[in-house]
């Protein structure tokens, strides 16, 4: 632990290249703190040894470099540790209805906001798209089921499109990270047969994203950071009340768990199977009954307001309520967080669209101020991962901004001990030993 007036040496050494003129030296502390410095190496001449000397580090220039936050964490600590801020409806910027915009950042803009955890609910639709398998294509859905249009009217957005945005993201400046994408149905009354249909297409969907290598398989207890880094972690949220359909996914890299009450009157707790089918309620309807040895989801769905008799019930017992599912899920973590298994993810979904029909007194930017608001000031659990939050409105809402560097910001609470799986001790390489003289080994 450093403080006022510490000094730290460090001995690098580089072989010299004439074409490079300046050089970037980054400082990340444990608490992923970073301040970087720029060294001007116009001066440098060949076949001589360069002595540099860094400017003076002030731990108050130190901050968060949100946009590649994930990275600066230990690869070796459990993925149950970490704490990610999420975008709920996450690719909804892409509509032009106001009120039911609940995203006004594009994907590598949530991304450079700390985002590392997309939702998007999903439908069928008849276009072509090679991704998608031909004709048989999965759309994005708004949060009515509709689907998503693109905006120079060439048809609709797909999950195949969804699938290669985030492989140029994660294979660019975040390669060193990992991200989720949560995936839900969204079909206007919904049948078996909807649904079968639905699952098939997604599963193709889903093993081209393997052919890809976009995909993190082999998810358990003790995966890392580092273990799944560069990759997506693909989540279905299976509808509970069409069983019969769960089986159009069989085998697919994908980590399901299911949903089958209104969260808004309860939220629903569910183990989530890794490439298996899950039993029905599997887990219980009680954070105490989860047990197993897979990994787990605690869940709850903060969703949309009621309406009834086009009147949108803007009232302190829709808020309660809300408030309730988001303290009920926090509450239920801390309670069945166990450090030494690293099995259990946390979710809190805070989403939803405003009233519709242009009403400006309940936009999705006050839905979002409402939801955001609430779960900022509620009591989490300090000492323990915070798991999933989905933000609502990411780049319109101040809350929504405070709300995304508090998760990531809990991952450097220097009272929270983030675990790490012991890291592999490699053999080292060359002449250990050296030679006397200072020389070359080789």
């Amino acid at each position: 632990m450093m403080g006022d007036g510490s000094l730290l040496k460090v001995r690098a050494f580089m072989i010299p290249n004439p074409d490079v003129t300046s050089l970037k030296v980054k400082v990340v502390t444990a608490e992923s703190k970073t301040m970087t410095k720029n060294l001007n190496m116009n001066s440098f001449k060949p076949k001589q040894i360069h002595f540099v000397k860094l400017p003076k580090i002030n731990v108050k220039d130190l901050k968060f470099d949100y946009t590649i936050w994930l990275s600066q964490l230990d690869p070796n600590i459990y993925l149950s540790e970490i704490s990610l801020p999420g975008s709920a409806l996450s690719f909804n910027y892409l509509m032009s209805d106001t009120y039911k915009k609940t995203q006004t950042m594009e994907l590598k803009d949530q991304f450079n906001a700390g985002v590392r955890v997309f939702q998007c609910h999903v439908n069928t639709i008849d276009q072509t798209s090679s991704i998608d398998g031909g004709s048989t294509s999965v759309g994005i859905a708004d949060s009515d089921g509709n689907s998503v249009l693109k905006s120079d009217n060439s048809g609709s957005w797909t999950l195949g499109d969804v699938l290669i945005a985030l492989q140029k993201e994660m294979s660019g400046t975040h390669k060193d990270e990992f991200c989720v994408l949560a995936i839900s149905d969204w079909i206007s009354g919904i049948t078996t047969a909807q649904l079968s249909t639905l699952y098939s297409r997604l599963k193709v969907v889903l093993d081209k994203a393997g052919e890809m290598g976009l995909i993190a398989t082999g998810i358990n207890p003790n995966t890392t950071i580092g273990d799944v880094k560069g990759k997506v972690i693909i989540k279905v949220q299976l509808n509970g009340e069409y069983t019969d359909a769960w089986n159009q996914l069989s085998k697919a890299n994908v980590w399901m768990n299911t949903y089958e009450q209104a969260a808004e009157t309860a939220p629903y707790y569910s183990p989530m199977p890794y490439g298996a089918q899950p039993d029905k309620n599997a887990g219980g309807i009680s954070a105490w009954a989860l047990d197993g040895s897979g990994m787990n989801l605690i869940y709850s769905d903060c969703a949309n307001p009621i309406e009834r008799t086009g009147i949108v019930l803007y009232s302190y017992n829709w808020r309660d309520g809300v408030q309730a599912n988001a303290t009920a899920v926090l509450t239920a973590y801390a309670q069945n967080y166990e450090s030494t298994e690293h099995r259990n993810f946390s979710m809190t979904y805070l989403g939803g669209c405003g009233g519709g029909n242009n009403r400006s007194s309940y936009t999705t930017s006050t839905v979002a101020s409402t939801l955001n608001a609430l779960w900022l000031n509620i009591n989490k659990p300090t000492l323990k991962p915070w798991g999933w939050v989905m933000f609502n409105c990411v780049g319109t809402e101040a809350t929504t901004t405070q709300g995304i560097q508090a998760v990531i910001e809990h991952n450097a609470d220097p009272e929270f001990k983030l675990a790490r799986r012991s890291a592999a001790k490699a053999k080292p390489s060359g002449d250990t030993k050296g030679i006397a003289n200072g020389g070359t080994v080789f």
